[in-house]
């Protein structure tokens, strides 16, 4: 039959690995390759494959963004709540600002999926002290409001809707809080 474009690069990506085995002098040509395969694997939905070379690769070197994405990959693909808590006790040194940043905001994520939301709202608040943007506080508004914060929950909205005045989505999630925080007040 004909090889798809995806059966092609798996080949190559194979071939790759294949020589790099038989160098045993450069380790680092061969976890770049088994660190970008696994990527490949990951975005094919291929998560076993992709996994095992991610731990291939962490085997050879350890490296913070390989930890971090294979992490990331365990607890949203496979509902592990170890690698969230591996994913919350990566050196934040070792991580660039963006990449704490998002790592936060997917550790959010999670919390508040399996609904623990006082952990997902003390994140996402580490995720805006790295980098502070409307989407941020528009999350953190979503997780103090389904923990009942209200007030709070405004605050966020607010920021959100200031740095980005015209997103419909914030304006509606504001509008929506205060109609909740009339709601709230009128039951005391």
């Amino acid at each position: 039959g004909k090889l798809n474009n995806i059966d092609i690069a798996n080949y190559y990506f194979l071939q790759a690995i294949e020589y790099a085995d038989k160098d045993v002098y450069n380790f680092e040509q061969k976890k770049a390759v088994l660190d970008t395969f696994g990527y490949f694997l990951v975005s094919q939905k291929e998560f076993d494959q992709g996994i095992n070379r991610w731990r291939q690769s962490l085997q050879i070197k350890d490296d913070p963004i390989i930890r971090m994405r294979l992490n990331m990959l365990l607890s949203s693909e496979f509902n592990d709540d170890q690698s969230l808590t591996q994913l919350e006790m990566i050196d934040s040194n070792s991580l660039s600002i963006e990449l704490n940043a998002e790592r936060y905001d997917f550790i959010a994520q999670q919390y508040a999926t399996r609904k623990q939301y006082s952990d997902a709202i003390r994140i996402q608040t580490k995720a805006l002290e790295f980098i502070e943007t409307a989407e941020r506080h528009y999350m953190l508004g979503n997780y103090l409001q389904s923990a009942q914060q209200e007030k709070k929950a405004i605050e966020q909205f607010k920021l959100a809707v200031a740095q980005d005045r015209e997103n419909k989505i914030y304006l509606a999630a504001l509008g929506y809080a205060y109609s909740k925080n009339d709601q709230t007040a009128q039951k005391f």
